[in-house]
């Protein structure tokens, strides 16, 4: 049986093998080639990408599990072993990563604080070098899953990975691709698979029929509307379909962009001890004075920030929002 591999092809896609060598012909205005020519093979050329990027993912804890609130990095149950995951899946952070030989993770804070990277790192080294710059080389690169393991994540999660699906979706950028026989989403795929799902996000919105959710989703992707059109509750489908069909990229980044920010503000009141979940579908909050902020939710304990998350259009979860930003908009 062959071998796995794990396949990038960088740089320009159709990059020629060879180039014509030969007598140059003068006066001509035009670089023409002229009698007999030899074919070269073309030198590769190096590439240099930051060895740093966000990927959205999860910590595991030692047991290689997805433990059920997010893992501390200097916590002894957790190993450095991350889980990359699609940009805005519920569950799921931000990451910052960095591959460094040798080192058994590519959680850039782990490293610093837990194996102490930053520190061991001789500026005058090769080794410093490669903490910030990771090198490929036009054309194919192909690597081994099992012996190159991080560095295959790393690549794998990288912003400039053309393929990658963990990465931010506003880095538009691409310096390479996966070429493991997997169909490679073009733009152009990307686009319209990105239309479709825009456009079922709106439906979901009007099917309840109370033009509620149809309202939230206006004040979630408010920002990307510069038609400067003042919409009347029976003109939002309308207004929505419109925004979802002709821009579904910058849709769905506002509604990720929410989805963070919410996430964010849960993090800030777990930080501050300003919220209970310790309660099958009831909410908790507040620091000198709690509150019941949300209750009937239809989630066990560890699982009801996820139901916020996944049902934000639901009036419910928008007074649970609500309540719970007010409430840590106050805390310094």
């Amino acid at each position: 049986m062959p071998k796995e591999q794990y396949i990038i092809e960088a740089g320009a896609i159709e990059r020629p093998e060879t180039v014509e060598r030969g007598e140059i012909e003068k006066n001509t205005g035009q670089t023409v080639l002229r009698g007999e020519t030899i074919k070269f093979p073309l030198k590769r050329a190096d590439i240099g990408i930051p060895n740093y990027t966000e990927c959205w993912g999860v910590r595991l804890d030692k047991e290689g599990k997805v433990p059920e609130t997010p893992i501390d990095v200097k916590s002894p149950n957790y190993t450095g072993q991350i889980k990359e995951m699609k940009w805005g899946t519920t569950g799921g952070y931000v990451i910052i990563c960095r591959y460094l030989e040798g080192y058994n993770s590519i959680d850039k804070q782990y490293q610093d604080v837990v194996l102490n990277a930053s520190a061991n790192l001789n500026e005058d080294t090769e080794a410093a070098a490669n903490a910030y710059f990771i090198r490929l080389q036009s054309g194919d690169n192909v690597y081994d899953p099992e012996t190159d393991k991080y560095l295959c994540q790393m690549i794998r999660v990288h912003y400039l990975n053309g393929s990658s699906v963990y990465r931010n979706p506003k880095s538009d950028s691409q310096m390479y691709i996966e070429v493991n026989g997997d169909v490679v989403e073009t733009k152009e795929d990307k686009f319209y698979n990105n239309k479709f799902e825009a456009g079922k996000i709106v439906n979901e919105a009007a099917s309840d029929n109370t033009m509620s959710k149809l309202k939230t989703l206006l004040n979630v992707v408010h920002e990307m509307d510069t038609t400067g059109i003042e919409v009347k509750d029976e003109g939002l489908y309308r207004h929505l379909s419109m925004l979802a069909d002709t821009k579904p990229d910058l849709f769905l980044a506002k509604i990720t962009e929410y989805k963070k920010n919410v996430s964010n503000v849960f993090e800030k009141a777990k930080s501050y001890n300003a919220i209970d979940l310790t309660k099958d579908g009831v909410i908790a909050a507040g620091k000198d004075k709690v509150e019941l902020i949300g209750t009937d939710i239809p989630a066990k304990k560890g699982k009801m920030i996820d139901w916020v998350l996944l049902n934000y259009l639901e009036p419910r979860a928008q007074e649970i929002i609500s309540k719970l930003t007010t409430i840590t908009n106050k805390l310094n």
